[in-house]
């Protein structure tokens, strides 16, 4: 069982398992799921592909989260 980021807006993790094929939510993951427009890319979530730009996207932001903090949002 492996688990895999949704989006950088949420620490939800998604259960999948590539030996059954399956996926597998906790209480509120589909809920974000379809909130977030995502419910038809489950294929695509649990990719190397979408987690690499996930894993980016959030350590963009919490670059530009300590850099604005530490400068000013002006001056950053």
């Amino acid at each position: 069982m492996s688990k895999f980021g949704i989006s950088s807006a949420s620490n939800h993790r998604i259960d999948y398992s590539a030996t059954v094929g399956g996926v597998w939510f906790d209480k509120g993951e589909w809920r974000l799921l379809v909130e977030s427009g995502l419910a038809g890319s489950l294929n695509a979530i649990v990719t190397c592909t979408w987690q690499h730009k996930l894993r980016s996207k959030s350590a963009k932001e919490h670059r530009d989260k300590i850099y604005s903090e530490k400068f000013g949002k002006k001056s950053y």
